[in-house]
Order: structure tokens, then sequence, then C-alpha cells
């Protein structure tokens, strides 16, 4: 081979090269392109999520000395508070939330950072409509070295919760102390409770009946009843002061007055 056209060889060679390398960047280049928009994207789409949750949330930053200083809040976070955001944003932990609860959200933040973990705890809520409840969760964000650069924090509202509770605790009170015998069953007639009053009633303890049939109850010459009403349980109906006969547990008969009422779901399905 020449050496002209070993040298034209070599120029080829690396014409070739850097027509590759070109391609080559040009594709990384479109990549990052195509990579910041799509972040950008999800940037926009967490704002608005970020905006328009009803939770508040809010994140801190973590300075030297256990400093806990607000980053940046959502609009519920705000309103939550009644605060502006300058009143917020930059500001310390120690400068925005009142006594007591600076002392407790302080004591939860160095908790969360120092023992990596999520920190929850219930509170009052300052609300126009009565009072509020809600429940505060205070979680870490760690960096390559496991150690606390920020923390994030939401408050959600469980006063809707609280007050079911409350009623369900009341509820079970009233239950329990009536005379009355009062038993919850399935759709397929499997008792689910038993309140003292159907243990003095029937004779049976709970233990004895929750989980069975409640056809245990009724003659077998009376068992289509409990078909008839099951079927106008799942209609939705309620049943009122429906007369017919029990047995007990030691086998003798009795009088009753039954009144029967579907149990719905939030959906107004009927459960039991």
């Amino acid at each position: 081979m020449s050496h002209d056209s070993e040298e034209m060889q070599i120029r080829s060679v690396a014409m070739q090269n850097a027509q590759s390398i070109l391609a080559a960047r040009q594709r990384a280049e479109d990549a990052l392109v195509s990579a910041k928009e799509e972040l950008q994207a999800r940037e926009r789409e967490l704002s608005l999520i970020y905006a328009s949750v009803s939770d508040a949330i809010f994140y801190l930053s973590v300075d030297p000395g256990g400093v806990y200083r607000f980053v940046s809040v959502n609009k519920a976070f705000l309103d939550t508070r009644s605060l502006a955001e300058e009143q917020v944003i930059g500001k310390t932990v120690q400068e925005v939330f009142p006594d007591p609860l600076r002392t407790l959200v302080q004591e939860n933040c160095a908790t969360a950072c120092r023992e990596k973990r999520t920190v929850r705890w219930e509170e009052d809520l300052a609300h126009a409509d009565g009072r509020r409840v809600g429940e505060v969760t205070i979680s870490p964000v760690l960096d390559d070295h496991q150690m606390c650069t920020k923390l994030i924090g939401t408050v959600h509202d469980i006063t809707q919760r609280i007050h079911a509770e409350e009623m369900r605790t009341r509820l079970a009170a009233v239950v329990e102390c009536s005379d009355d015998s009062i038993i919850s069953k399935t759709l397929e007639g499997i008792i689910q409770t038993w309140n003292k009053g159907a243990q003095r009633m029937f004779g049976y303890v709970a233990e004895e009946v929750i989980g069975k049939s409640i056809t245990i109850l009724i003659p077998p010459d009376r068992i289509d009843e409990e078909r008839i009403i099951l079927s106008r349980l799942r209609n939705g109906e309620r049943i009122e002061h429906y007369e017919t006969v029990r047995v007990r547990k030691d086998k003798t008969l009795i009088d009753v007055s039954l009144t029967v009422s579907p149990i719905l779901d939030t959906r107004g399905k009927v459960i039991g």
C-alpha cells in the first residue's frame, strides 16, 4: 500500500470516528433535553398536586444547631394557620408556631432527624367551624451519607374519624347496657355481635353464637321467616315490630317482637 493510500485510509477512519462521536453526542444531547422536559413536566405536575391537596404540607431545612427553617409550604398549610406565605418562608419553627405547639414541633423534628424515622401526633386545629383535629407527621429526608438534610411535614384533618370513633364508642355503650336483645348479622345471617340483653333473653354468651347462623334462635317450623327477612333487608327495607317466636338455649320458646334494620356503608350499599 502506498503512503498516499495509507494516509487516505487513516483520514477516512478518523472521519468515520468523528461522525460517530458527533452522532453519539447529538443523541446524548437529545436524551438530556428530553429528560429535562420530562423532569419539568413532572415538577409542574407535583406543583399542581402540592398546591391542590387538602392536607397541609411543609418542607423544613435542617440548619446547624437544630434550627428548622421553612423552605416551602402549600396553600392548605397557610389556610390552616391563617398565615401569608411571607410570614412563613425562611422563618424557623420557633418563629411560626405558637406556644406550646412550637416546643412540640421542635422536639419531634429533632426526634425525626436523630432517629431517622417518621414521627406522628395529633393536635387541635384552629377553625371557624369549631374544634378540628389534625394528625401531624414529620419525616426525615436523608442524603447519600444518611444525614438528615430536610424534613417533610403533613397535617391531615382527622376530625370526622375522631367523631366517628366517639360515636361508635357511645353506640357500643348504649347497645351493651340495653335490656333489649341487640344482634348484628351479615346478609348471610351469620351473627357478628351479641349484647348482654341477647345473653339474658336467649341464654347464650357471645362466644357461643358469634360466627354461627341466626337460625339457631329460630324454631324449625319458622325457618322460612329468616329467608324473607334477609330478602327484605337486601332491598334496604326496615322491619318493625314483627311478632314471632324464637327459641332459647334451653329449647324453651319465647314470644318476641323483632325490629330489623339494614346496615349501610358510605355508598348506601346494604352490608348487614
